[in-house]
């Protein structure tokens, strides 16, 4: 009987230590699969707008974080849009732009129906907090590195896209619409995309194209959010 109790404390201590190295060794080797697979990253990319705000996700330890750019005054937007206007060779007229619909990393569904449909391969998603007011995706190089939108749009009305980013490494940001790539650079931080809406209903990609040079699961950009403007 009291060789029983003594083996009895002995097994349950096995158990318990056994236990402990089985969680952190799984732990890190789920680290390391969502590090490495591809198709592990992918599952991770897909918005959920169930609770997003403050949430942390992170699969590489040296990713780092950025000051969302400062929103376009009222002066410098309505000049900027129309430029941007010009530039896309859509009209002559002066147009100012109309409220925008914002889509952000905390609130990226629109009750009007636009929204962000996901954002690949993505390593890290932080929620509101000084200095990014509207959260963060970081977006690292894969096969494609985007943030893909869908936009409700008036049938052949003319929109600015404007999208706060941040490119990293070399990478450079395009507007991807139907097949064809657009690169409207940067101002301030400011991606100004204007466009003519073929449809209803417009999907946009924002992507983050860096050089053969940059390895894959490389950092290549922040995204804070993108608003679109009709212009009238």
């Amino acid at each position: 009987m009291k060789n029983k109790k003594i083996i009895l404390p002995i097994v349950i201590g096995l158990v318990i230590v056994a236990g402990a190295a089985a969680y952190f060794g799984g732990s890190q080797n789920l680290q390391g699969y969502l590090k490495l697979s591809s198709s592990s990253t992918t599952r991770s990319t897909t918005t959920d707008t169930s609770d997003t705000t403050g949430t942390t996700m992170t699969t590489t330890s040296s990713t780092s974080v950025s000051e969302e750019p400062v929103k376009l005054d009222d002066s410098t937007r309505a000049i900027s849009y129309q430029n941007a206007v010009k530039s896309a060779n859509l009209t002559s007229s002066v147009l100012a732009p109309s409220s925008g619909v914002s889509l952000t990393p905390v609130a990226p569904r629109h009750q009007g129906g636009a929204e962000i449909k996901k954002a690949e391969p993505l390593s890290q998603f932080l929620g509101s907090a000084s200095g990014r007011p509207n959260g963060q995706y970081t977006i690292t190089k894969g096969y494609i590195s985007t943030v893909d939108l869908r936009y409700p749009t008036d049938q052949n009305g003319i929109y600015v896209l404007d999208c706060s980013v941040a490119p990293q490494n070399q990478a450079q940001v395009a507007a991807v619409r139907n097949g064809n790539v657009s690169y409207p650079g940067l101002e301030n931080g400011h991606m100004l995309y204007a466009f003519q809406a073929p449809s209803s209903t417009t999907d946009i990609s924002i992507a983050f194209n860096a050089p053969s040079s940059v390895s894959n699961y490389t950092t290549v950009g922040y995204f804070y959010g993108c608003e679109l403007n009709k212009m009238e």
